[in-house]
């Protein structure tokens, strides 16, 4: 059973009422802990993002260099919002894309997804 103090006015410091944990614990350090915790969290997953990026841009690149090697006419590129890798089919001559795989309209239905997922998950946190 947790006792606050507070509510009787003396201070912010809860105690534990069992016999075995006497310790008082400050709730404003409690709460700039986990504040701390959840700022380096998101400063790891935005490094960890941004390593993505870079690797499959790296990857992408490499994978061009490798179909030019070939002799082919496949390209690859990333889409930065979705951070996948798609390859187009381009014309030689004149370097227009003859397909995209994925198509533009399957990563633009991807996109939608991602981001509609990531409203309902805020919204429920």
């Amino acid at each position: 059973m947790q006792i606050s103090k507070s509510n009787m006015g003396l201070s912010s410091e809860v105690f534990n009422s069992s016999a075995q944990q006497q310790k008082p614990v400050n709730t404003q350090e409690l709460t700039n802990e986990t504040a701390q915790k959840l700022t380096q969290n998101n400063a790891q997953e935005s490094k960890g993002e941004q390593d993505l990026q870079e690797s499959l841009a790296d990857l992408s690149d490499k994978l061009n260099e490798q179909m030019e090697s070939l002799d082919t006419n496949i390209r690859f590129a990333v889409n930065d919002e979705l951070n996948r890798i798609y390859m187009n089919v381009v014309e030689k001559n004149t370097n227009k894309v003859i397909r995209q795989i994925p198509t533009e309209q399957a990563l633009s239905i991807a996109e939608y997804f991602s981001k509609a997922v990531g409203l309902l998950y805020d919204k429920e946190s």
